[in-house]
């Protein structure tokens, strides 16, 4: 909390505290539909694939391969090792393969950069219209506390100066 409040004197790394602290729910929220969904792809991989290649031979195996196919190392390695002769083993294994790098690669990263995107969005107009503590204090969105809050008896908003302030100190300068 510490190392955040101190990034926050920055207004670039304050808007990148602002996103991170609007989005991590919505990504989290996310990352746990998807895990179910990535859980059911390695017990499907590691039931039918097993037999054929070493990449699947445990559930530990089945999820490194297939975390190392989200990162596109070892796609066509894989691929061709688990198609066979068996025409209904080769169909399966495409059908499999192409809907997990279509859903993973392509879907779930798409709707991560656009939910990290529409965060950016919010975190940038709160700074600009000056309610940007608001979203980290909790004021707003009570869920995306960081744990700062203000002390009793403390404003909503810091007083603003007054003309007679600014043209005061204008004429000092």
């Amino acid at each position: 909390v510490t190392a955040l409040r101190f990034l926050s004197f920055d207004k670039g790394y304050y808007i990148l505290v602002l996103t991170l602290s609007v989005a991590l729910p919505n990504i989290l929220r996310l990352m746990i539909c998807i895990l179910a969904i990535y859980i059911g792809y390695v017990l499907c991989g590691w039931v039918v694939f097993a037999p054929f290649t070493y990449k699947f031979a445990s559930v530990g195996q089945t999820v490194d391969t297939l975390f190392a196919i989200i990162n596109g190392d070892e796609i066509l390695d894989t691929f061709m090792q688990v198609t066979s002769s068996n025409r209904l083993l080769s169909f399966f294994s495409k059908i499999y393969f192409y809907s997990f790098i279509i859903l993973f690669i392509y879907v779930v990263l798409s709707v991560m950069i656009s939910l990290i995107g529409e965060a950016m969005i919010v975190a940038q107009s709160a700074v600009r219209t000056g309610m940007g503590h608001w979203l980290v204090d909790g004021d707003v969105f009570p869920e995306l506390s960081l744990g700062w809050s203000r002390e009793e008896g403390e404003p909503d908003d810091p007083p603003q100066p007054s003309r007679q302030d600014i043209s005061a100190s204008q004429n000092r300068l």
